[in-house]
């Protein structure tokens, strides 16, 4: 016959106040006993890979802006190494979910669309390779695997799986971005990181596939294809940085705001195009390019900031 307890106006003065507090608390703890006997509600506490994904991502933006915060990176890096050892598989597989120990249910292409934009995150603030090494071997298998060649977009379940009635295609952002948004996004960073062409004419195929139109209509469902466009639209910039310094002045530049660049860097020799024989263990230098070509080197930040301008 009782419904809810109802706050009335009262306030405690200060003569009473420890008193009231006291009686608080019994019935609160009265509360608590009988709640105790009802079934409790069920708890999700289970990983998903994708969602991960999305969290490095996250802490890696997190870091880029406030690079004092060195742990938002550490927890980047301890996420990604949790992902590896737990949901990557020998045949260089994923599977999505995790709970208790035990990973299980076969990957979906977000789980390994967001686990690629995560390792590129990665390897561009840390110029690890292994993060770009992983993120191509991922994106190897799911061409083999979820890739559908007339469009060039990817299934939503892998092509060995069993299928629903209809084959799914999603491209439209909704609560997290479509995976075939951030794919097609995936696709034209690792072709410019690795001199891939054709990585980039699939990200472009793949854009080509989604009605312009309904971009303009509803931005924010198509927010991925939308930057996707203003980087093949407009000029397009590799920002490469070599040097024992190069950390520094990438988190230098991270403090502005600079649209259509890509970021790559080095603190050693690397075989990467953009950055090939570039190193030199005197002087960092920042290289300004467009389409692999690039602007004279110059070692001030501000300098390179107004080459792009």
């Amino acid at each position: 016959g009782h419904i809810i307890l109802l706050r009335s106006d009262f306030v405690p003065s200060e003569a009473n106040y420890k008193a009231w507090i006291e009686k608080a608390e019994n019935w609160k703890q009265a509360l608590l006993k009988e709640r105790a006997k009802r079934i409790r509600p069920g708890l999700d506490d289970k990983s998903l890979t994708s969602w991960n994904g999305l969290m490095i991502t996250g802490l890696v933006d997190a870091y880029k802006a406030f690079p004092e915060h060195e742990e938002y990176l550490e927890r980047a890096e301890k996420c990604a190494k949790w992902l590896l050892k737990n949901q990557a598989q020998a045949d260089g597989s994923l599977l999505h979910s995790y709970k208790k120990g035990t990973s299980s249910i076969e990957g979906l292409i977000e789980d390994y669309t967001f686990s690629i934009q995560a390792f590129l995150s990665l390897f561009e603030v840390t110029f690890d390779e292994k993060y770009l090494e992983q993120a191509e071997a991922w994106l190897t298998y799911s061409k083999a695997n979820f890739e559908h060649e007339a469009t060039s977009l990817f299934y939503m379940r892998s092509l060995k799986s069993k299928q629903l009635i209809a084959k799914s295609l999603e491209t439209t952002d909704n609560v997290i971005p479509a995976s075939n948004s951030a794919m097609a996004k995936n696709l034209f960073l690792l072709g410019h990181y690795l001199d891939k062409e054709e990585y980039r004419m699939q990200a472009i195929n793949m854009l080509n596939q989604v009605d312009k139109e309904r971009i303009i209509a509803y931005g924010d469902n198509f927010s991925n294809w939308a930057q996707l466009l203003l980087s093949i639209t407009y000029p397009y910039y590799e920002i490469a940085i070599s040097g024992k310094e190069a950390h520094e002045k990438y988190l230098a530049f991270q403090q502005s705001y600079h649209p259509n660049v890509l970021w790559i860097g080095a603190t050693k020799q690397s075989d990467l195009a953009l950055l090939q024989n570039r190193f030199t263990q005197e002087k960092t230098m920042i290289y300004v390019c467009q389409d692999k070509v690039c602007q004279l080197p110059v070692e001030e930040v501000n300098k390179a900031t107004q080459l792009l301008q």
